[in-house]
């Protein structure tokens, strides 16, 4: 399904359980994240659209979070919406891969190989895995962008996947992105009859650019936060 949305060709995948998430966090020794909204660990909303049942509350503010904390700061979502969900979690891949280091891992690789034999599937061949670790360095080092889809640049109920399909090209290949026409219109010339006619002219303004970026445009991963 990933294939036929994106057009994109996918090599390999990687399935990690939602268990298997919160211990990874916990070997990788937690994530800092800046919190910048209260949100519910567990609760419900009845119909009047109250919050019940409420186990706790993670807090606003700069935190490190272990491996439950950061699961329900990237699912918690009764006090918000779907798209405000994934931009949390966004954010925190963003954080965990920004946070990686290679010393780190090495001497907690006894707990991440277990959090990988008892949670994680693959189809990555073990042939390929030195290639991998160097992906890792390399990644380490560079930006990753975020291309989000909301009703900023889709429609959710019946998306154009040509649409999409193109935003992510141009994702990939900034050179592919025409930018937007920035052309003057032409004044135009009106008369107002009187009893002696006395031309009057209106200019329709020129456009001009800003610096915003396009709803489609990528966004650095940690950008996210």
């Amino acid at each position: 399904m990933l294939q036929e949305i994106s057009g994109l060709h996918i090599d390999y995948t990687t399935i990690v359980d939602l268990k298997g998430f919160e211990a990874l966090v916990n070997a990788m020794g937690g994530v800092v994240i800046n919190v910048k909204e209260k949100l519910p660990i567990g609760g419900h909303l009845n119909a009047a659209g109250n919050i019940y049942g409420v186990d706790s509350w993670i807090q606003p503010g700069v935190q490190l979070l272990d491996g439950f904390h950061a699961l329900w700061y990237a699912r918690s979502r009764i006090t918000s919406d779907d798209f405000g969900r994934m931009r949390r979690q966004r954010c925190l891949v963003g954080k965990l891969i920004g946070q990686v280091n290679v010393g780190t891992m090495l001497s907690k690789y006894p707990a991440l190989a277990q959090v990988a034999k008892d949670n994680v599937q693959t189809d990555i061949p073990p042939t390929d895995l030195p290639a991998w670790a160097e992906l890792v360095t390399r990644v380490k080092g560079a930006t990753i962008s975020s291309l989000a889809f909301t009703p900023d640049n889709i429609n959710p109920a019946s998306p154009s996947f040509v649409a999409i399909r193109r935003m992510i090209r141009e994702a990939i290949d900034p050179s592919l992105v025409v930018p937007p026409s920035t052309t003057s219109k032409p004044s135009t010339t009106t008369k107002t009859p009187t009893k002696k006619p006395t031309p009057t002219s209106t200019k329709t303004p020129s456009t001009t650019t800003t610096s915003t970026p396009p709803p489609s445009a990528p966004v650095d991963l940690e950008e996210a936060c």
